[in-house]
């Protein structure tokens, strides 16, 4: 029952939303983005997934304010500026401390192995552009950093290998030869994955979807309104429903904004000396 009140809701929602009154712009796009090109069926799961997700958490309409906010970057700012500029520095810097481990496994290979002595100026010189790009990832992600970011891995270039003697040791060959070209890979999939547009432009995707993302929020509350409306002509109330009205009952914000101890939390403490919880999910930070 509660599927079929879900889907009544989006689809009235939606029907809403395409009558002239209601229309705006943003949604057009919204639509026009994400909508799967065969109609809004795309845009109305991504609705309804994003609404699931968000009642794991305490208060659901602060959380989507919050990180639609994200998307947010002043006109007159640079990208590095950004908290996903820090968000990519910190992923880049985990994979690049990796290939740098990697880089050096190899090379101790090929000091190690015979007729391989050929390969370790090249894999040093790997070893020293991803050491340099990892030094820029940990400092201090400040304005001009992601260029400078931007220009290194642009500039990346990796030595061919050399040949070597006969007497090399194949299998020890192909083990070093296997560890850099997967290093070449995840290097190569993080310059199309991040790095394929300019500072700039990021900075301009990242403003163009801030509008957008504003109005899937919107969609999001108004089918939270919509479904809480049809569960109380019902007086039905879902697992959702039982976590934050108990957070409710037992929580309040005091004059300084902090969240703490309702009268109901503070009697019920004073009542029960311990209370037993069978199980719970760590991820779910309601229950936390």
């Amino acid at each position: 029952e509660a599927a079929l009140m879900k889907m009544e809701a989006l689809e009235e929602l939606f029907e809403d939303m395409y009558t002239e009154e209601n229309t705006d712009e943003n949604f057009l796009n919204l639509v026009e983005c994400y909508g799967g090109g065969r109609g809004d069926q795309a845009l109305m799961d991504m609705v309804l997934h994003i609404y699931e997700f968000v009642q794991s958490c305490p208060w659901p309409q602060k959380w989507l304010q919050q990180h639609v906010e994200d998307f947010y970057i002043p006109p007159d700012s640079h990208f590095t500026e950004s908290k996903w500029a820090k968000v990519l520095m910190d992923n880049i810097r985990i994979e690049i401390s990796d290939l740098s481990k990697l880089l050096k496994r190899a090379a101790r290979i090929a000091s190690q192995s015979s007729g391989l002595a050929p390969y370790i100026t090249a894999l040093n010189s790997d070893i020293a552009m991803i050491d340099a790009i990892e030094i820029l990832c940990t400092d201090e992600c400040t304005e001009g950093k992601w260029d400078e970011l931007y220009r290194a891995f642009a500039e990346l270039d990796f030595q061919r290998l050399p040949r070597c003697g006969k007497d090399v040791d194949k299998t020890r060959q192909e083990q070093v030869k296997g560890i850099r070209e997967e290093a070449k890979k995840r290097i190569k999939k993080i310059q199309q994955n991040i790095f394929s547009v300019d500072p700039q432009q990021a900075g301009k995707e990242i403003r163009d979807l801030y509008p957008l993302m504003k109005s899937l929020a919107g969609l999001v509350t108004n089918f939270t309104l919509r479904y809480a409306a049809k569960k109380r002509e019902r007086s039905l109330l879902d697992f959702n429903d039982l976590e934050h009205y108990c957070l409710r009952i037992l929580t309040k914000v005091d004059e300084n904004g902090a969240v703490v101890p309702s009268d109901t939390a503070i009697l019920l403490r004073e009542r029960y000396e311990e209370i037993l919880v069978d199980e719970y999910q760590d991820s779910n930070l309601v229950q936390e």
